[in-house]
Formats: C-alpha cells, sequence, structure tokens
C-alpha cells in the first residue's frame, strides 16, 4: 500500500492506494473445494479542511472487479460458495466536533 497527503492553503489532501494478491488456496483439509487466484485494488483520495473539523473522501474497493469467495466449504450435497463483494465505490463525508 502506498499513502501520500499534501498540506495545501485550503486543506489537506491526501490520496492512498493498496494491492493484494492471493495464490489461491483450498479451503478444506481434503482440498476438493480451491479458491482460485485473485489480485484485489483498493483506492481513495480525501480533502479536509484547514481546522480538520470537515472532510470528504471518494473511495473504491475491489476496482479491477476480481471475482473471489468470501466463504466456500463441502458437503454432502456439494459445494457451497459465498461471492466477496464486487467492485465498489463511494463518497463519505465526515464531521469532527
Amino acid at each position: 500500500g502506498a499513502d501520500y497527503a499534501k498540506p495545501t492553503p485550503v486543506g489537506r489532501f491526501d490520496i492512498t492506494a493498496d494491492f493484494y494478491h492471493n495464490d489461491g488456496f483450498y479451503w478444506d483439509p481434503a482440498n476438493q473445494v480451491r479458491q482460485p487466484t485473485y489480485s484485489l485494488y483498493n483506492a481513495s483520495l480525501g480533502w479536509m479542511n484547514p481546522p480538520g473539523h470537515f472532510g470528504m473522501r471518494l473511495w473504491g474497493k475491489n476496482l479491477g472487479g476480481a471475482k473471489y469467495y468470501s466463504y466456500a466449504f463441502a458437503q454432502s450435497l456439494g459445494e457451497d460458495f459465498s461471492p466477496a463483494p464486487p467492485r465498489t465505490y463511494g463518497f463519505t463525508v465526515s464531521l469532527r466536533l
């Protein structure tokens, strides 16, 4: 990950980015249910006013749109998977009194 902040007369700007790579693994001891290889890219751009009371942040997670599982397991009737969140993005406003 990386984080860069730049103070300016109109407030503090910061940008963050991180990368996560998983080479795959088996969810069960019998090596039947496999999680394939995937990579995640996340980033955000933020601004905080000079007194530090008000801020805004634009963020995105899983920007590459990787398809992976939050959990998986084998059972007698087959395998059960739950997909992890897809590409998500948003805007956050903060207020500190």
